[in-house]
């Protein structure tokens, strides 16, 4: 009797573990000192988010891009949303699935970018951000 309770004592914990290191629930430490480039490029060049761990984040649309876009992030569960704040009367919000290591764009709850369209589920890679 007292290994059939063991087994199951066993089972139940590895059953517990291995649910534990499926977890996929993004922490806001995994997006600091991250940059998410765009597979595609932007306008003449990469198209960059750099995410901040103060809040903040900016993004460059390519290299030919006039536009430098700013404001503030946040994180629920897997949804990031970046709301740019360079037109304070009219701010823009791009939502994304972060997994860890790609944002994946969700067209139908974002703004469109000034100089190139984004289509959805368009992926932005991270790379590590030099020090």
């Amino acid at each position: 009797m007292k290994r059939i309770g063991m087994l199951l004592c066993i089972s139940l914990l590895t059953i517990a573990l291995l649910l534990a290191g499926c977890s996929s629930t993004p922490r806001q430490e995994d997006l600091y000192g991250k940059i998410f480039i765009y597979e595609k490029e932007g306008f003449g060049g990469n198209f960059f988010i750099t995410v901040q761990e103060d809040g903040t984040f900016t993004y460059y649309e390519g290299s030919l891009s006039s536009y430098l876009g700013f404001g503030t992030w946040t994180l629920e569960g897997d949804l990031l949303t970046l709301t740019d704040t360079v037109r304070e009367d009219h701010p823009r919000v791009f939502c994304f699935r972060f997994t860890g290591d790609e944002l994946i764009y969700i067209a139908e709850r974002s703004d469109e970018f000034t100089f190139i369209k984004v289509a959805d589920g368009e992926r932005f890679s991270a790379a590590k951000a030099s020090s």
